[in-house]
């Protein structure tokens, strides 16, 4: 409940969920697309798996597209009678001029309808959809109590639609599509497989900060996005964002890495950004200097000639020189950080738990991991839960909780 909590509170930062969703898999808590059956409008425990651990369903209101209004209305009509069927069973029962064809494709994209048909299946035959819902509406509206009553009594089965027939999507499309429908890879992530690799070769995103800049820095990830420039000569540069699972970070290509490195720099490509760290307004970009394709083939090298010197002696890669004596301060200062190891309670009141949950979760995101465990309770039930984060001790963020919550609400042990 209290993951599900946390997720809601921060449901517009999907940076902070992507982090939230990785820390509730550790916990063996499984993080569920959206499904019309089982979603509300937001972030809820439904089930338990096979080892007893809750699962976390995402809210129908998290899909792009999608408002509150026709979410409420798919979970009123599913708490009147009950689970939708199939695909038909939804437009026979939700009559609703926000069923529309933008929201339904953002239910299929999502994967919202999985459970009534295949993802392609929706797309391909929506104003068939769409046309069988008008034709029921009217029948309804002109007093029929079904399109295929005969005499109010006897009823027959309705006749199947006719779908155009189409073939099944590809993995690799339905993740993109969940990128697009909710900010995040869910059902699998085009990085896995990859994590060693990039744990060798490259700093995690969510690690770099202020410190680090004017520093060289190697980060590896999935391009999400790309966007051209043109300079006032005319030449071509991109802004690039790069993810890596649980962090991203822009990267701006200039015109000379844009032509001796022109086929790496396209959208879902797996790449290694090297350059200069800079931070501007309080932002962190990457000047990159160089940039290199990690692909299927480069993975396979890394993976037959794993060893403690292979991104050293890697010629095709040269990662980052400066790579391991950044890693090792990042060890020496994580140590020296870790040298307090306490517990933390926080108690809240659970008529603003939503937001004050939210202001906690602001800070202990952006303080530096340690052995210090987070747990939360409430006046009305004295149980402790245990968060997923585990912090360095550090006196100020103590002060800045009980300015949130009460110096009473806040103990150390």
């Amino acid at each position: 409940q209290f993951m599900a909590a946390l997720l809601n509170s921060d449901k517009d930062d999907t940076d902070r969920i992507a982090i939230e969703i990785e820390e509730a898999r550790k916990m063996g808590i499984e993080v569920l697309l959206p499904d019309i059956n089982e979603s509300f409008r937001g972030f809820a425990v439904v089930e338990k798996n096979d080892n007893g651990k809750p699962k976390i369903r995402f809210g129908l209101e998290a899909i792009k597209g999608i408002g509150t209004h026709i979410a409420k209305k798919i979970i009123d009509q599913r708490n009147k009678k009950n689970a939708y069927k199939d695909i038909i069973d939804l437009m026979e029962r939700v009559q609703d001029k926000d069923l529309n064809k933008k929201s339904i494709e953002a239910l299929a994209m999502s994967g919202a309808l999985d459970s009534l048909a295949e993802r392609n299946t929706v797309l391909q035959n929506v104003e068939i959809l769409l046309n069988y819902a008008k034709s029921f509406q009217k029948n309804m509206l002109s007093g029929q109590s079904s399109l295929f009553s005969l005499g109010g009594e006897k009823t027959i089965e309705p006749p199947k639609i006719a779908f155009r027939e189409v073939g099944k999507i590809s993995n690799h499309q339905k993740l993109s599509w969940e990128k697009e429908l909710l900010g995040l890879y869910i059902s699998d992530h085009p990085l896995r497989g990859y994590q060693d690799y990039f744990s060798q070769n490259a700093t995690p995103i969510s690690k770099l900060s202020r410190e680090h800049a004017n520093q060289v820095v190697t980060v590896g990830g999935i391009i999400t996005k790309i966007k051209k420039v043109y300079t006032r000569n005319n030449q071509l540069m991109y802004f690039v964002i790069v993810e890596d699972g649980l962090g991203k970070i822009e990267s701006l290509i200039f015109p000379k890495t844009v032509k001796e490195k022109a086929d790496i720099w396209k959208e879902e490509n797996i790449i290694l950004i090297k350059g200069k760290l800079s931070e501007k307004d309080g932002e962190l970009k990457i000047l990159c200097e160089n940039g290199f394709l990690v692909d299927k083939e480069k993975l396979k090298k890394y993976k037959n000639n794993k060893s403690p010197d292979f991104s050293r002696n890697n010629t095709d890669n040269p990662a980052l020189a400066d790579q391991r004596k950044n890693n090792s301060f990042q060890q020496q200062a994580h140590s020296q950080n870790n040298a307090v190891k306490k517990d933390i309670t926080i108690c809240i009141d659970r008529q603003n738990s939503q937001d004050i949950l939210q202001k906690i979760s602001k800070l202990v995101c952006n303080t530096d991991k340690g052995q210090c465990g987070v747990y939360i309770t409430s006046h009305e039930n004295s149980k402790k839960l245990e968060t997923p984060y585990h912090i360095s001790y550090d006196k100020e963020l103590i002060n800045k909780l009980r300015a949130i919550v009460g110096t009473e609400n806040v103990k150390v042990i």
